[in-house]
């Protein structure tokens, strides 16, 4: 009989491995370098493929920052990330229009997602900077902040918010935040 340990790290492995693929799958569907997840949606068309991988990148990296980060006694750190990631959703579902007529939906669509992506890293900033934070959530927050680097990376070569860009720090945000989780369960 497997033990608990066994069989949550065997779901959220699977749940991680579904995340990858998921991605490679999708990037095949447009340009990594010009397109993004909202014109995956809204201008291409493909408004499902985008809806089912907004809720899922977006839930699963909430409830993995939950996790990690509102561990220790500290649930306010997690509870704010889940919150952040919940909001960058909401951001993704509100339809974007590039040609001007829905502006009001689309400065909500730009504004929610700027809002929970700058909030997710300044959770991870007071994470560090905290002294209510334990040392093993002030190591996670660092590396996501350094998981960034590819992303800002993308951003720079595409000079845009590029599909590579977002689903680099999408993926290497719950590829680390399950790290954690694995080895932060190995050592209890």
């Amino acid at each position: 009989m497997k033990s608990t340990f066994e069989r949550s790290s065997v779901l959220i492995l699977t749940a991680l491995l579904l995340l990858w693929v998921f991605t490679i799958v999708l990037s095949f569907q447009l340009d990594p370098f010009s397109d993004n997840l909202t014109g995956l949606g809204w201008v291409s068309g493909h408004r499902l493929w985008m809806i089912l991988y907004a809720m899922y990148a977006c839930l699963l990296n909430a409830y993995l920052s939950w996790k990690v980060f509102g561990k220790d006694g500290h649930s306010r750190n997690g509870w704010m990330a889940a919150a952040c990631w919940v909001t960058g959703l909401i951001g993704c579902l509100i339809p974007y229009d590039p040609s001007g007529k829905q502006v009001l939906l689309s400065d909500f669509h730009l504004l929610f997602s700027v809002l929970g992506s700058a909030g997710y890293l300044l959770v991870m900033v007071y994470t560090v900077v905290t002294l209510d934070s334990s040392f093993a959530q002030r190591k996670s927050a660092t590396a996501v902040m350094i998981a960034l680097a590819p992303s800002l990376l993308f951003f720079a070569l595409s000079q845009s918010i590029s599909w590579l860009c977002e689903v680099s720090f999408i993926c290497l945000n719950a590829s680390i935040l399950v790290w954690n989780l694995m080895t932060a369960q190995k050592s209890k």
